[in-house]
Order: C-alpha cells, then structure tokens, then sequence
C-alpha cells in the first residue's frame, strides 16, 4: 500500500470478490481460451463460453526465405521471457538470426541488456518473412494475438506449453512447444525449426467469424434475473 494509504483487509477482498461472482451470475461470460474458463469456475465464476480470436485477414502474403530469422515480439520484461529466448538462441549454436522487436518494459537495465528493435507498428510484414515466432513467457498467457496473428500469415509459432497457448499451437503442426522455462528444450525447438522450412499451421478464426459467434451469442442469451 501506498504511504497514508488504508490497507485492505481479506474481508474486504472477499467482499468484493463476492459481488462480482453475485453480478456474473447474471451475465454469460465469454472467455477466449478454455484455460481462461477453467480458471474462472475454479474462482466460483459460471463457466464462461469459450470463444477462440479471431483476426481480420493480413494485407500480406508469406514470403520467408532461407535466410528468414527468428522474432521475438513483445514486451521486453522478465516475464515476457525475451532473455531466455536470447540464452536458448545463442545455445542452439545455429546461424539463423534473431530479432526482437516490443515496446520496452518497467526497468531500462532489463532493457539495455537485450538486443532489443523497438516496437513494430505493424506485425504482419515481420511474421511473414520470419522463420517463426518465439515466445519465452513465464507466466501463464491466455489467448496473445500476436500467436493468431502469426498463424493468420502462416508462421509457425515456437512457444511454451503454459496457459491458453496449448490451445493455439498444435505441437508439429502450427510450431512447437516446449517445457516453460526451459532454455535447453526451447534450444532443440529452435534447432529443429531452423531445420524444417514448413509447418502445415492452421488458419485462425478470422474476425467476422468471432464476431459472428459474440453476435449469437448476446442475441440468443438473456440476462438472468
């Protein structure tokens, strides 16, 4: 808590906690991973329907070439992961580059530390020629639009197996998965995507198609009272 600040007592966090569920109970909760739903009833929630992003359809084609690198996109904090992307890269001992690109995080000497890009206004033409995209997140990720903006241009997606992300990368289908944390399995999953120039990745839902399935549901749902 902040100086002079009242601090918050566990019976006020139920309290609140209590609301909230009393409020859901009236609504029907969307959630866009079944992760995310789970997590929700384990927290006393009615489960949520599960409704998967979608993307609009990318205004580029994919072109990676042989000498296609490596892309980290996100965050550049500790628990985005990118230092670990970098240690399983520089292990991995391949030639492909890597390249980071995100907005910096809350402490400069992480930052500084990383051979970092800047953010990218526009993802799609970096994905398109990138030979896969690498995730190295710590936490649990439920549903990151980066992976379906990824799979929407046809690159494969390198990530762990944490959270929603299991939902959207089918392992040696739209990328690999690997045990979080993991620099020496994330290195043998860069090595092994360096080696295979094609992954069958599978096409998101695109935007209309979710909106089509929120639009149903809000039209084919009441409000409980």
């Amino acid at each position: 808590a902040s100086r002079g600040a009242t601090p918050v007592t566990a019976a006020q966090v139920e309290a609140r906690l209590r609301a909230t569920r009393q409020f859901a109970d009236r609504c029907t909760l969307v959630a866009p991973s079944a992760w995310l739903a789970d997590a929700a009833e384990r927290q006393g929630f009615p489960r949520p329907v599960v409704v998967p992003h979608g993307v609009d359809t990318p205004p580029v084609h994919r072109s990676a070439g042989p000498d296609a690198p490596f892309l980290f996109l996100g965050t550049l904090a500790p628990h985005k992961g990118p230092h670990l992307v970098v240690q399983a890269h520089r292990q991995s001992g391949i030639d492909r580059a890597l390249h980071l690109h995100g907005p910096p995080g809350p402490d400069p000497r992480y930052v500084a530390a990383l051979p970092g890009r800047g953010a990218l206004a526009d993802p799609f033409p970096a994905l398109a020629s990138a030979r896969a995209l690498v995730l190295g997140s710590t936490w649990p990720e439920n549903a990151p639009l980066v992976v379906i903006e990824a799979r929407a241009v046809g690159c494969p997606v390198i990530a762990p197996a944490i959270g929603g992300l299991p939902e959207l990368v089918e392992h040696g289908v739209d990328g690999l998965l690997y045990a979080p944390g993991d620099v020496r399995e994330l290195a043998r999953a860069l090595q092994r995507a360096d080696a295979t120039p094609h992954f069958p990745v599978r096409p998101p839902p695109t935007f209309r198609e979710h909106l089509l399935r929120v639009e149903s549901l809000l039209l084919g749902s009441e409000v409980k009272r």
